[in-house]
């Protein structure tokens, strides 16, 4: 997490996302593994301890969390409840999600999101 945090991100968030999204293919258990090259060229230039590995206490996550799905589907859920369930507009939620508004519906369907007192 020390490395992530100090690395100066020249590639912005689409080259965290890219060393996040490695890490999470090639990592297995609980422990998200950052790949040993990672970084390695910034290490020389910005003197930047190389990564070993990045842990994510499963503690910090409940025990139906721990799947993918339930995570978006936990994480859609906090930003509907914060944006009073309004999903289009400039303070909805899609918009918050960064999503267009039908692929949201497309996900709470599929992850089984219903507003609260109401049915599919």
């Amino acid at each position: 997490m020390r490395w992530l945090m100090g690395y100066s991100w020249p590639g912005n968030i689409r080259e965290l996302q890219n060393i996040i999204d490695r890490a999470v293919v090639l990592s297995s258990g609980i422990v998200l593994s950052l790949p040993p090259d990672v970084g390695a060229a910034a290490c020389e230039t910005e003197r930047v301890e190389p990564p070993s590995v990045a842990s994510f206490a499963r503690t910090t996550l409940t025990p139906e969390g721990s799947s993918l799905e339930e995570m978006e589907r936990r994480h859609i859920q906090t930003v509907l409840t914060q944006t009073q369930w309004t999903i289009e507009g400039e303070h909805g939620a899609a918009r918050a999600l960064d999503l267009n508004p039908s692929t949201l519906r497309s996900r709470m369907k599929r992850l089984g999101i219903n507003r609260p007192g109401r049915t599919a």
